[in-house]
């Protein structure tokens, strides 16, 4: 697959969607960081999309362009950097039975967050 030459991104978004369902979404170079306030707000988000399979062809879409562009994603809970996601991202046992796919997720800091309010 070829990538393209060099690409770095800078931008900052901000979705707001309820009481804690502030969403902040920063690129700063080569890395795209989607940062959720609460693990239970993740929850939340995730429950529209409580199909694996489904889930797991919007991480596969998503990897593509990841992929091409050289980029990588990465899933801040409070704070704390609990999945990643790149174009050559094969998952785990745990992402997989989780429905996650090739998510590259940080098991311990997961933990940590599902226990921060």
């Amino acid at each position: 697959m070829n990538r393209c030459a060099h690409l770095d991104i800078d931008a900052h978004l901000t979705i707001t969607g309820g009481a804690d369902a502030k969403i902040e979404i920063e690129a700063q170079g080569r890395v795209i960081s989607v940062a959720l306030p609460s693990f239970w707000t993740g929850r939340r988000i995730a429950k529209h999309m409580p199909n694996a399979r489904a889930r797991n062809r919007w991480i596969r879409a998503l990897q593509l362009p990841l992929r091409t562009l050289d980029l990588s994603m990465e899933l801040r809970v409070s704070n704390r950097v609990v999945a990643v996601l790149r174009g050559d991202s094969r998952g785990s046992l745990l992402s997989r039975l989780l429905g996650l796919g090739t998510m590259e997720l940080k098991p311990l800091a997961m933990l940590v967050a599902g226990f921060q309010r």
